[in-house]
């Protein structure tokens, strides 16, 4: 089981590749999130289903968005009301568009979430 707020997780391992030459957008990054979980902690975290057949995958990329060019994917699996599993990485290989790292990024993350046809 993850032990992580599902909302923190773009920014967290954005920044994370961060730490060791981090600038002053990296920190107002930071503080910017610390304010949102303190705004936040009492949140409850609502999951919820509006069809138990259907899992909603939501995928999206980022084009050469780290130092070394590669790109940053995000994912998100739902049954309708709330996140059930989240996953943020940047991607292993360089690609040469935004086209390409979607292909990529949805390779990749449709094997994360096991999605499997009707």
């Amino acid at each position: 089981m993850q032990r992580t707020r599902l909302e923190i997780e773009t920014a967290v391992s954005f920044l994370m590749k961060r730490v060791s030459k981090s600038n002053l957008d990296d920190w107002k990054k930071l503080i910017r999130m610390i304010e949102s979980l303190k705004a936040t902690i009492d949140a409850k975290r609502i999951i919820g289903s509006t069809s138990l057949t259907e899992i909603l995958t939501f995928i999206d990329s980022a084009c050469a968005v780290h130092a070394n060019c590669r790109s940053h994917t995000d994912g998100l699996s739902s049954f309708g009301i709330g996140a059930v599993h989240a996953r943020s990485k940047s991607s292993k290989i360089n690609v040469k568009s935004s086209m390409e790292s979607e292909l990529v990024s949805t390779s990749f993350m449709l094997q994360t979430f096991h999605v499997t046809p009707r």
